[in-house]
């Protein structure tokens, strides 16, 4: 954990319904370096489909027993629009999840428009939207679960991303497809 801005920690996972996207993140949020959590002292927005979901029972459990978790119900946002989501209207330094919302959603539904708005604007600016103090400092992490990695909707968000986790076994040709195209990798490349 750093208490900079430098470099911010924007994850992608990849990976189809079932496949492990929810414990691998849980862990990430549970996981200790150097004797801290990344995520100590940090509000948590999270944009979820389904808000019981118990693939994130265990991050529900960490923000909330700090009383810094925001659950949004993305169905709710349709009738807000497209642009009613701002990098402003998040907590400095927070760590914005969105589960599964720019997979599931239509590309015509103003929900996903206002979701897919805010996180383009998150991992483009919002490292200068900064809190104060410990790991706020870092402004805002995004951390992203979708189904379909490479969807070309995702360029600005995937190009922004510093870390992409991929479940090969999965989708085998998902996860080719994006090492050869977006990272200009060799089959031979790939395949070792």
């Amino acid at each position: 954990p750093c208490e900079h801005n430098f470099s911010p920690n924007h994850m992608m996972f990849c990976s189809g319904t079932g496949g492990g996207k929810g414990p691998l993140f849980n862990q990430i949020l549970m996981e200790k370096i150097d004797g801290k959590n990344a995520f100590h002292g940090r509000d948590c927005v999270m944009f979820v489909m389904d808000p019981n979901d118990s693939s994130l029972e265990e991050a529900r459990k960490m923000f909330k027993r700090k009383g810094k978790l925001t659950i949004i119900d993305v169905v709710k946002l349709r009738a807000a629009g497209p642009g009613a989501l701002k990098l402003d209207d998040l907590p400095a330094g927070c760590v914005l999840v969105v589960d599964d919302v720019l997979s599931a959603l239509s590309l015509q539904d103003p929900a996903r428009k206002a979701v897919h708005d805010l996180v383009s604007e998150a991992i483009v600016r919002g490292r200068h939207h900064q809190g104060k103090r410990g790991q706020c400092k870092q402004g805002v992490t995004v951390m992203l679960l979708v189904h379909n990695g490479s969807c070309r909707t995702l360029a600005q968000i995937r190009n922004g991303m510093r870390w992409w986790v991929i479940f090969p076994k999965t989708n085998r040709s998902q996860c080719i497809k994006m090492l050869k195209q977006r990272l200009d990798l060799s089959r031979k490349q790939v395949e070792d």
